[in-house]
């Protein structure tokens, strides 16, 4: 046995057992071994199969592997990892190594470069500015020269009289070059287009149409033969043309082979396949939820938002008005009207500046509620003298009252919503919602949702349990519904796509860096945001939980998306930094090569952040 014993641990199977044998003084040592052997004879299949195993390893070249695999004792469950991770490290490198760009990478001169690249995109800018500029001053001769157009002449002699000046379409008709050369761009309704311009195909180069969902086919076509081309910019989402004083269509039989037109320009262009260009990033919304409702049910959560840089903001609240009651035959709630005004009232005079200047808007389900809310801000008015300020005409931004049918365009910093209806005096609730219930009343809806850029407050009788789905087809009712759950329970009623879970992570990148920083004692959060652009990992100020301290984005799989550079480096930062983040840049090649210092780096500009917020904080108290 002994010989035999001796023979099989020299065969290159059992290599490590033949340094053990040498090391046996006496038969007691061999005795134990062969206790140990005959206790462990039911493993001896399984340890033979793992001696082939690492045979096989030994003959791939991979047989550190199962050195380091008995050498520290590796989980059965974490060996695929462990090769995986060992795996990647070795490619890594061979690819850092064999790659110029990579290998000379320095995220110094990098940053540098966006730097550079982001001067002269904004010196380009303002170069072609001036540029436009200077070409079409070019066009206007000196008021000393003799060579004069006659056109030019018209205009100077109409410019020197007191009265019978000639109406705008004789000088447009006359001098149409001098027209085109001191107003080479020009702002005009369709109507006023119809009013003031001949008919000529020479009229312009480019017309553009802006809101384009709410002009008509035929109010349009005059317009579209005065430009050799155009440009249709509208939101097919949003308001159609109203037609509540347009004249009644009825077609005969002889009609019905005829083709009907769309509703507006836009769905008619959109309907003969026109080049199309989505513009999906959305500016107006300081807070994604003001706008998360609409993306998931209107644009299918296509539209790219920007995280706020608060933890936890909620931008679309509830205001339950108990004692409201609607009346049907004057379409009013007078308790809800009254309880918006106080709320107007009360944040014109709060004592918080951030409060009293935020513009205001309000927006009502119909005219007569728009009427009652205006006679009562007139009564305010004629008390509050010190709230004046905030009607004032030549103020752009001054307190608007609107209803779903006039709002479109507009927009305020808080949006104050009147749904008005609701139970009536003896409670019964009537499914009957004006607009709502017609072919495309979801798109007044969306428009009524999107008109705020940091707060929006619902003042409604109504509850969305009291919506009865079963009495109603239309759209706009059913996401009345939702979108009243939506302002009372959060984003808990929208699908998992626009949920937020802050310890989800999008790469094993952006985990390493959250997890480092954690290890600095910083709080953190990942996965920021409700659409398809999120930041990578946000730091809460240690001083205030509520806010972030800074963003910090990787250059994973988000950066790497980016349709242009402008958008990646530029844009987008600057997106960001206009809601208030601070944001940071790690990068994988200097994280690969020194992840220490990385680290360390990252933690002195987040301390760096920290020491100016704490000083900005003090000096504001």
């Amino acid at each position: 046995y002994f010989n035999n014993f001796k023979k099989l641990c020299e065969d290159s199977s059992f290599k490590n057992e033949t340094n053990r044998f040498d090391r046996l003084k006496s038969v007691k040592d061999f005795t134990n071994i062969s206790e140990e052997l005959t206790s462990n004879e039911g493993k001896l299949k399984d340890w033979c199969l793992w001696q082939k195993l690492k045979q096989q390893a030994y003959e791939k070249n991979i047989s550190s592997l199962t050195s380091v695999i008995e050498l520290h004792g590796i989980k059965m469950t974490d060996i695929e990892k462990l090769f995986e991770t060992a795996y990647c490290k070795w490619y890594s490198q061979a690819v850092i190594t064999e790659n110029p760009i990579l290998k000379d990478f320095s995220s110094a001169q990098h940053m540098d470069k966006i730097k550079q690249f982001i001067k002269l995109d904004d010196d380009f800018q303002k170069l072609t500015m001036q540029y436009v500029q200077a070409k079409l001053s070019e066009n206007i001769p000196n008021k000393d020269s003799k060579e004069i157009s006659q056109g030019w002449k018209l205009i100077q002699r109409e410019m020197q009289k007191q009265r019978q000046i000639k109406p705008v379409r004789h000088l447009l008709a006359n001098a149409p070059e001098a027209i085109r050369a001191l107003t080479p761009c020009v702002m005009m309704s369709p109507l006023s287009v119809a009013q003031y311009l001949p008919v000529s195909k020479e009229s312009f180069d480019v017309v553009v149409f802006d809101e384009a969902s709410q002009i008509t086919v035929w109010d349009a076509i005059g317009t579209l033969s005065r430009g050799q081309q155009i440009i249709v910019a509208g939101d097919p989402k949003q308001m159609p043309p109203s037609n509540f004083f347009g004249r009644n269509i009825e077609y005969n039989e002889d009609e019905l082979g005829l083709d009907e037109d769309l509703e507006s320009i836009l769905d008619e262009l959109i309907g003969s396949s026109m080049p199309t260009m989505r513009l999906n990033w959305h500016y107006r919304s300081r807070c994604e939820s003001l706008i998360a409702f609409s993306n998931e049910k209107y644009y299918e959560n296509s539209l790219v938002t920007f995280p706020s840089a608060k933890t936890n903001q909620k931008s679309v609240s509830y205001r339950f008005v108990e004692d409201g009651c609607y009346e049907r035959g004057a379409r009013v709630n007078k308790t809800e009207a009254k309880a918006v005004v106080a709320e107007c009232v009360k944040r014109l005079q709060s004592p918080d500046e951030n409060i009293r200047n935020k513009s205001i808007g309000i927006v009502t389900f119909n005219s007569d509620q728009q009427k009652l809310i205006e006679d009562l801000l007139d009564k305010e008015r004629e008390n509050n003298p010190d709230i004046e300020f905030a009607f004032n005409p030549d103020n752009p931004d001054a307190v608007f009252v609107k209803n779903l049918e006039t709002v479109q365009g507009d927009e305020r910093d808080v949006i104050l919503f009147s749904v008005t209806y609701g139970p009536d005096k003896t409670g019964k609730v009537s499914m009957n919602f004006g607009p709502l219930n017609r072919m495309g009343g979801e798109r007044r809806l969306n428009v009524a949702f999107t008109r705020s850029k940091h707060e929006m407050v619902i003042f409604s009788t109504l509850q969305a349990d009291q919506i009865d789905l079963s009495r109603t087809n239309a759209r706009g009712v059913e996401d009345l519904k939702g979108f009243l759950q939506y302002a009372k329970q959060g984003k808990s009623v929208l699908s998992g796509n626009n949920s937020n879970d802050k310890s989800k992570y999008t790469d094993l990148f952006e985990q390493e860096v959250a997890d480092q920083l954690t290890k600095f004692g910083w709080t953190v959060h990942t996965n920021i945001g409700a659409s398809s652009y999120r930041i990578d990992v946000a730091v809460v100020n240690p001083d205030n939980s509520d806010e972030y301290l800074a963003g910090i984005e990787c250059d994973g799989e988000t950066y790497y998306n980016s349709a242009t550079a402008r958008d990646r480096d530029k844009s987008r930062q600057s997106v960001m930094e206009g809601l208030g983040w601070n944001m940071l840049r790690v990068w994988s090649v200097d994280w690969w090569t020194n992840k220490k210092g990385a680290v360390e780096n990252l933690d002195n500009q987040l301390k760096a952040l920290y020491q100016k917020s704490s000083k900005s904080e003090y000096v504001n108290k």
